[in-house]
């Protein structure tokens, strides 16, 4: 295993006590300018094969004085003989203004474990159900401190968590949630419940609890709002749809500190029952303060009104709203007043001293248009995607968009801290000495440590509102990868965030993943490959030259509730990253295993599903590159879920690839016909190609162990090496013959795009050189690397965008040969000559 060298941006831990074995080192950090008595934190962390068989073993302390810290975990995933890789770790500590605080995380059997202060309660309401049929259960759940009302029924129907959702469309109809019973939910998947409680009302299950988190799922539609008059401009009744979208809420109840998150998504239904883009006006989540859905209810407990930068001044009528990335307009009884402070929005409506609800939009600034208001004697209103003057919004095929909120209740005046803790909520990095030490970050655990002196500042401000995340920016407009940022043709997307440490990067690169699980085409919500084996997706969609009957119902679609769907584009602006041939899901996937985030997992388990039907995993090899997206993407997929049908298809397409690829003097792995765009009177591979599909066999080997991946790389490897010209590698190679050693020396030093696609080669080759154990072809392509480090503008260190592609290959240098090799490659003589016209050609 490669093993960093010493990596100075972190000082040296005082050893552990005995007992206690340090696994991964922390550093807790306070984003807000107030104390915080428990900052509630939750991170991944990753962990060397072997290490923990158990996450319930994991423990927390602080460094300094070893005071245990409260702790929560659950696998990730696993290495193969089914230790710990990733563990999803929750943590409470007390923090000061700014503080930051050195944590400790490992095994320390001195340490008991924490007692689960969750109470799960089933009640019968006094409500009635909007037709007067009779009482109506609810849910709630308790941690001793706060009750929270888990699901109810209300006047503005279905509540979770006390809130109350409402989707107008372009008619002015009104729409409200419907939480179906648990029995209804399609396709849940392998491994979608990890307990369910001590009781529950069949509406929603819990998916996580432990000491420091409850996480609950309720998942539902919005069905016609019974109270509300049927607009006059409405399509009739066999026009209309029968629901208006689904939506999922994840719900994560924080022991203790009176808060939760919320992760509500709202989506645009089945694939195999498909309704395409329909368009509405607003969609709102409402929560009434007392939960009593009364103002003369509140006795003598008279509402007040929190705002950020306003004076309390009792209960009046105010409006925040966000129509673009800068600070929400703040009106106040109909009086604008001007920008409100930099931050996301937030507000507060006290009931009594005790009594009332804080609401926090995350991220509000870069998913605008959003609102946030109250009206007299009435409930705090979020306008996840409001009124914008009647713009229409809608949701594409198969896409969705997820709104991400604090929730605080019954906290009284301490409100105000616990939402401007959320805006800037306490934030903790990983040691990345630990990270690369573990060999489970990326697809074989190889990362580079650059030194302090190449870390350096990366571009200028570098934030997580720089990341395309908007719905209104990025949403409905988008119509390729370039426009929407997709991290296309990336092998990582959290690098840099986890070599550095950096809250900044952090952000801005969960931002992108957070974009992409919302709007790239593949949530394929009731969707399973096995239920469907004739089925084709492409960009989570039936591929168009499919026939009809293998469509799923989309050849009608366009005809279905038209009046909802006139003057929306039919197709074509969706955010398309799952093109085959563009595809990657690292950002997605390694969201996953830095948060946690369940909405991360079902967008990896939905595209897994997708990937499952495609010809080019089942009967023919497409090209290189596609093999090698699709292997790292599968092997991705599998280690998130542990469901061995994805390193099962995986191996099929090695087994392809073994039929197909040449076995002559120029290895191949797919014959690009005669094309101009390659060689204009011959057939070709393309090493920039064959880099990416050996990073997927390099993947695919390592976790399968598969004996064919060494003899396969090698060759491949050959090829790669033909391809080299001194500063980079040339484009296309014939793959019926070797070039001769004219046609070499005249090519010498023509490279296609030696600072682009040529950079995808020497990473490549250090992958390989980790699965056989040869790591001269590294040595002999040094040139490159010396003159793409020394390079005036855009040189390959830390930050740049080629940066993620050549990690395989600084690792192999830096292990071998120290830092003097990577940090100074033009005083540096590489042992091993380089290579030469005459090395190449027969």
């Amino acid at each position: 295993m490669y093993m960093p060298q010493q990596f100075p941006m972190m000082m040296p831990l005082p050893a552990a006590p005995a007992e206690r074995q340090v696994l991964v080192r922390l550093t807790a950090e306070q984003g807000s300018g107030s104390y915080e008595q428990r900052a509630h934190m939750t991170f991944g962390a990753p962990f060397a094969r072997g290490v923990v068989t158990d996450s319930a073993d994991l423990r927390a302390w602080r460094v300094e004085g070893g005071e245990a810290l409260p702790v929560q975990a659950r696998a990730l995933s696993l290495w193969p003989d089914g230790s710990v890789r990733w563990a999803l770790v929750d943590t409470q500590v007390a923090l000061q203004a700014h503080e930051t605080v050195p944590l400790a995380l490992g095994l320390a059997p001195d340490i008991a474990a924490d007692d689960d202060p969750f109470t799960v309660l089933v009640t019968v309401s006094d409500w009635q159900d909007t037709d007067g049929s009779g009482s109506t259960v609810f849910s709630s759940v308790t941690d001793g401190t706060t009750t929270w009302p888990l699901l109810g029924n209300g006047p503005r129907g279905d509540e979770v968590l006390g809130l109350s959702a409402e989707i107008v469309d372009r008619f002015g109809m009104a729409w409200r949630a419907d939480v179906e019973p648990r029995d209804a939910w399609s396709h849940q998947g392998p491994g979608a419940a990890l307990s369910t409680g001590s009781a529950d009302a069949g509406d929603w299950e819990i998916v996580e609890r432990g000491p420091l988190r409850l996480t609950a799922r309720l998942r539902g539609v919005h069905v016609a709002a019974p109270d509300r008059a049927i607009p006059d401009a409405a399509p009739p009744a066999d026009q209309r749809p029968r629901s208006f979208h689904s939506f999922t809420v994840y719900v994560h109840l924080l022991a203790g500190t009176g808060t939760a998150r919320v992760e509500w998504t709202l989506e645009n239904g089945p694939l195999h029952d498909p309704t395409g883009p329909l368009a509405f006006r607003s969609y709102s989540l409402a929560v009434d303060p007392c939960g009593d859905h009364d103002a003369d209810a509140h006795g003598d407990d008279a509402l007040e009104v929190d705002l950020p930068g306003s004076p309390e001044r009792g209960d009046y009528a105010f409006e925040l709203r966000q129509e673009d990335a800068g600070a929400p307009i703040l009106t106040v009884e109909g009086r604008k007043i001007g920008r409100a402070r930099d931050g996301d929005q937030f507000a507060g409506l006290r009931c009594g001293d005790q009594r009332g609800v804080f609401l926090h939009r995350v991220a509000s600034g870069p998913n605008h248009p959003t609102t946030l208001g109250h009206a007299p004697g009435g409930p705090l209103v979020m306008g996840l995607l409001a009124d914008v003057g009647g713009k229409d919004h809608w949701l594409d095929d198969a896409t969705r968009k997820t709104f991400r909120l604090t929730l605080a209740r019954d906290v009284g005046r301490a409100g105000r801290a616990l939402m401007l803790a959320a805006r800037r909520p306490s934030f903790v990095s990983l040691d990345p000495r630990d990270v690369a030490a573990s060999g489970a970050w990326g697809d074989l655990g190889l990362m580079d440590l650059p030194t302090r002196g190449e870390l350096g500042p990366v571009g200028a401000g570098i934030r997580a509102g720089d990341a395309p995340t908007g719905w209104a920016d990025y949403g409905e407009w988008v119509r390729n990868t370039h426009q929407s940022g997709s991290p296309r043709n990336r092998l990582s997307v959290f690098l840099e965030a986890i070599q550095s440490g950096r809250r900044d990067l952090f952000e801005a690169s969960r931002a992108r993943a957070w974009h992409a699980m919302d709007l790239r085409p593949y949530h394929l919500l009731g969707f399973s490959a096995d239920e469907f084996p004739r089925a084709n997706l492409h960009e989570g969609l039936p591929h168009g030259n499919e026939p009809p009957e293998l469509r799923l119902g989309r050849t009608g679609l366009q005809a279905r509730y038209f009046a909802y769907k006139d003057g929306l584009p039919s197709q074509g602006h969706v955010y398309n990253g799952f093109d085959p041939e563009h595809m990657t899901l690292d950002d997605v996937y390694e969201c996953y295993l830095l948060t946690g985030s369940w909405p991360a997992l079902s967008a990896l388990r939905s595209a897994g599903e997708a990937m499952l039907t495609w010809h080019w995993v089942k009967d023919w090899l497409h090209t290189a590159r596609t093999t090698g997206w699709t292997l790292r993407a599968l092997v991705q997929v599998h280690r998130a879920t542990g469901d061995d049908r994805y390193l099962d298809a995986a191996r099929r397409m090695v087994d392809l690839l073994e039929q197909e690829r040449g076995r002559g003097e120029v290895p191949y792995v797919h014959r690009n016909k005669a094309d101009p765009r390659h060689l204009a009177d011959e057939e070709s591979e393309s090493p920039w190609m064959v880099a990416v599909a050996v990073h997927g066999l390099a993947a695919y080997g390592q976790r399968s162990g598969d004996p064919r991946i060494p003899g396969i790389l090698a060759d491949l490897v050959e090829l790669l090496l033909q391809g080299y010209r001194g500063n980079g590698f040339v484009s296309d190679l014939p793959v019926d013959r070797r070039p001769s050693l004219e046609q070499v020396r005249a090519e010498w030093g023509r490279v296609w795009q030696p600072t682009g696609t040529s950079q995808w080669v020497p990473g490549a080759l250090g992958a390989a050189a980790a699965i056989t154990g040869d790591h001269a072809p590294v040595d002999r392509v040094y040139p490159y690397y010396v003159q793409m480090a020394g390079r005036s503008d855009a040189p390959t260190r830390f930050g740049a965008s080629s940066w993620h592609w050549w990690q395989p290959y600084l690792v192999s240098l830096r292990s071998r040969y120290g830092d003097r090799a990577v940090t100074a490659p033009s005083q540096f003589d590489m042992p091993v000559p380089p290579l030469t016209p005459e090395m190449i050609a027969p």
